[in-house]
């Protein structure tokens, strides 16, 4: 279950600067990934929605064994991160094998896509970071 904390902040500093200024109400949302609905985006894959807030989008896509994600645009730029599995992410002419813990960047405008590999699952979060 997701969960909304609020708090009150305390005074810190950080390099000299002063950060959030005491009292100050700030949020912390707790997400369970694993608990969020599972659906079927526009491109046939098995996904959940995590997050949009602000510009920025979070999604989790779940790669079964050998599932391709055709090259498309996007009007943000995206930052690839593999949570689980091994497959191949390709942006523009390079297409690159990455496995857990491997981050990807694609810029805006450029054709990226994604494919598990034929013997494991590949679950990747993408954010589409906000555009200035």
């Amino acid at each position: 279950m997701n969960k909304l904390l609020f708090y009150k902040a305390k005074s810190y500093t950080n390099n000299n600067e002063t950060g959030y200024s005491k009292g100050r109400l700030l949020i912390m949302e707790v997400i369970k990934i694993s608990e969020l609905p599972v659906f079927t985006n526009p491109r046939g894959v098995s996904a959940r929605k995590v997050l949009e807030r602000d510009g920025l989008v979070l999604m989790n896509l779940l790669l079964k064994p050998g599932d391709v994600v055709q090259a498309h645009t996007s009007p943000q730029n995206v930052v690839f991160q593999v949570v689980q599995g091994k497959g191949a992410i390709s942006v523009g002419d390079v297409e690159s094998t990455v496995e857990k813990d491997d981050l990807v960047y694609s810029q805006k405008g450029i054709p990226h896509g994604l494919k598990a590999a034929p013997d494991q699952e590949f679950h990747v979060l993408v954010w589409k970071l906000p555009t200035p």
